[in-house]
């Protein structure tokens, strides 16, 4: 596929830090745009689940979204970034399990406590 002049290619590069507990965490910034993407991913699907525990790692991804103390309801969790134009939501596949949310770069911190509060609650 040929590029012309006016079109730019992006290129990012990723910074890795990882804390003392282990914790990885995976950070690029892009250029021209104003929006944040988080993602928390767990290593939690169903190729690591017995015949017993069938779609247990798909029940829990749905669980996050019920409440937490701080956020009691469902409707409290979403108005988070939802209320401020972003999107939250979650998926299961195979090996992994993932929350994320899309929002304002202005609104980042809310996002991550947000998910933080989610998985920690």
């Amino acid at each position: 596929m040929a590029i012309s002049e006016s079109q730019q290619l992006v290129s990012s590069s990723f910074d890795r830090t990882v804390l003392p507990n282990g914790l990885r965490i995976l950070t690029s910034t892009f250029q021209h745009t104003n929006a944040v993407s988080i993602i928390f991913l767990f290593g939690a699907g169903s190729r690591y689940e017995t015949p017993q525990l069938a779609g247990a790692s798909h029940l829990f991804e749905h669980m996050l979204f019920k409440g937490t103390p701080a956020r009691p309801t469902p409707r409290q969790i979403s108005e988070v970034v939802e209320g401020v134009g972003g999107t939250l939501n979650a998926f299961t596949d195979r090996e992994v399990t993932g929350y994320w949310c899309r929002l304002a770069q202005p609104n980042y911190r809310e996002g991550i406590d947000l998910l933080a509060d989610m998985i920690l609650n």
